[in-house]
This record gives structure tokens, C-alpha cells and sequence, in this order.
């Protein structure tokens, strides 16, 4: 079976491990009894002496446990404990990458909809416009009607006021009768 081009990263993760664990007990000023002591009080997991003698000289990987019970004990961030600077700069890359690509996929999704919204709102005004210009021509249609309906009304009184005369009144109730 052929070995997994990143296997080296693996084993330098591991010897980050140790290399940390050293460095932050060191910190602390924290004897491996003193930590083994926290370990087990703070998180119930127990880790003797010697286990973390083998952890921080790089004799055997820490199991995922362990490794978040000694971050907690030590108040690091496990990421701290597990990769170099490089390693870390190179993870928060890969992260930023991917938010980046998740925010151009967003925007673009948000492009399009206001692209959709826009052709609605052009659809919507480009009819409330042709609604508006159809009834400006049917008010411009009953204003010619009125005015021609005005060149008769004087004729249109004078026919209703002889209608309105008493002697036609009368003559008009008799032949309908």
C-alpha cells in the first residue's frame, strides 16, 4: 500500500504536539505530576506522569481525548497546540478560501435576484404606464364627447323648453293616452 502524500504533515502535527505541550507546561510552571493532577481534576481524564513525558518527547501521539482535556487544562486553543504558525496561516487560508467562494456564490445568488426583481419592477411600471396612458386617451375621448355633447345642449334646451310649454303638455298627454 502506497503512503498518503500528506503523511509527513500527520507526523508533523504530532511532533507540534509535543513541542507545544512542552512549551505551555513549561509556561505555566506546571511539573508533569502538576498537570497530570489538573488534567484529571479539571476534565476527569487521566493522563499519568509519564504518559505526558512520552506525549511532550514525541514517543506516542496523544489520542483526541487527551489532546482536548490538555488544551482545556492549559487554557489553549487545541489549534495552538496541534499547528505550527505555517500550518495555521495555511488552515485559516483554506478557511478564508472557502468563505470567500461561499460569499462570491451569495453575491452572485443575490445578483440574480435583483436582476429578476428589477425585471419585475420594469414589467410592473412599463404596464402601470400603459394603464395610465389608456385612460389619459379615455379621458381625452370623453372630453370630446362632452364638448361635442356641449355644441347641442343649446339646441337640446330649446327643444325641451317648447316640450316644457303648457299648450304642448297637454296635447302631448292627449295623443298618448
Amino acid at each position: 500500500m502506497q503512503q498518503h502524500p500528506d503523511a509527513g504533515y500527520v507526523k508533523a502535527v504530532e511532533q507540534r504536539f509535543a513541542q507545544s505541550l512542552a512549551k505551555y507546561r513549561a509556561e505555566r510552571g506546571w511539573s508533569l505530576r502538576a498537570l497530570s493532577e489538573a488534567i484529571e481534576e479539571g476534565t476527569g481524564i487521566k493522563i499519568d506522569p509519564s504518559g505526558l513525558n512520552r506525549l511532550e518527547s514525541g514517543e506516542r501521539a496523544p489520542r483526541l481525548n487527551e489532546a482536548v482535556a490538555i488544551s482545556l487544562t492549559l487554557d489553549v486553543d487545541l489549534s495552538h497546540l496541534l499547528l505550527t504558525e505555517a500550518m495555521e496561516v495555511r488552515a485559516t487560508a483554506g478557511l478564508l478560501s472557502e468563505s470567500l467562494t461561499h460569499i462570491a456564490e451569495r453575491i452572485s445568488e443575490l445578483a440574480n435576484q435583483l436582476a429578476y426583481a428589477e425585471d419585475v419592477v420594469t414589467a410592473i411600471t412599463d404596464r402601470a404606464k400603459r394603464e395610465v396612458a389608456r385612460d389619459y386617451l379615455q379621458v381625452d375621448l370623453l372630453r370630446e364627447v362632452v364638448e361635442s355633447l356641449r355644441e347641442y345642449v343649446p339646441l337640446l334646451e330649446k327643444i325641451a323648453s317648447r316640450y316644457r310649454h303648457p299648450s304642448y303638455s297637454g296635447r302631448i298627454d292627449r295623443e298618448f293616452r
